[in-house]
């Protein structure tokens, strides 16, 4: 196994994991939301006029969160599924593709799995098809 391979096939790996650790907060995020006890913090934080705005946008992101890791994490684990063609190019733009659809969906808070995904995509995409 090549240099850029293994390279690929670790970063690859910790961007599935990020994604899939993002999937898991959003999750946990909107379970958490279901609690009087997590309104009752926002009250003492915010006020009671900010509660439901409040409430309502750590929702909207918590969904975001859970709909970007997992897909994210899907098409990237597809992706490292199939890595061993003799092209990068498949995989590549798989994880590229993954990468930026989790950083676009989440804009700051996806970036650093969307990052690390798009960094593997391009190790796979650069990788030579030829013996070193």
């Amino acid at each position: 196994m090549s240099d850029r391979k293994l390279a690929e096939k670790i970063i690859g790996t910790m961007g599935t994991v990020l994604a899939a650790l993002q999937a898991f907060f959003g999750l946990f995020l909107l379970i958490a939301l279901r609690f009087p006890a997590t309104h009752a913090g926002v009250v003492r934080s915010a006020g009671m006029a900010n509660v439901f705005g409040a409430s309502d946008s750590l929702n909207a992101f918590s969904v975001q969160a859970v709909i970007a890791g997992t897909v994210s994490f899907a098409v990237a684990a597809a992706a490292l599924f199939i890595l061993n063609d003799k092209k990068g190019t498949l995989t590549g733009m798989m994880l590229i593709l993954a990468g930026a659809e989790n950083s676009v969906v989440l804009f700051a808070a996806g970036l650093p799995a969307g990052l690390v995904l798009m960094a593997a995509g391009m190790i796979a995409l650069l990788r030579r098809t030829g013996t070193e």
